[in-house]
């Protein structure tokens, strides 16, 4: 009886580490999101990015997509009058449609495991 037992704790011992480990293994998804703060409205569903193979490579292309985000923001005919980079994602002022009209805009970058889906 006490070896049976034994075995049965090894077993799901045994279980949890190669799950936790499996957990541990799995992919990331860069996911970005993107809000009108002048009109408080989410731009779409959270969008998927690019899928990295371990954590540390995913949080290392939130500061990369960033800088990019950034430069793209920043060009010399761009209407964006201010831009503010975070380790996060950046944040946007600018023009509009009409001269007169000013939009705010922020880019949030998350780093998500492949098994959730954070729009749930």
């Amino acid at each position: 009886m006490r070896l049976a037992r034994s075995a049965s704790l090894l077993v799901a011992l045994s279980l949890f580490i190669s799950a936790a480990t499996a957990h541990g293994e799995c992919a990331w998804v860069l996911w970005q999101r993107t809000l009108d703060i002048t009109t408080n409205k989410v731009g779409g569903d959270l969008l998927r990015d690019i899928a990295l193979s371990t954590r540390q490579d995913c949080h290392r292309a939130i500061g990369e997509r960033a800088i990019e985000l950034y430069d793209t923001f920043k060009r010399p005919d761009s209407a964006w009058k201010e831009i503010r980079r975070s380790e996060k994602g950046i944040y946007a002022d600018g023009l509009k449609s009409r001269p007169d009209e000013m939009r705010s805009l922020s880019i949030t970058l998350e780093c998500w495991p492949d098994t959730v889906d954070p729009r749930k």
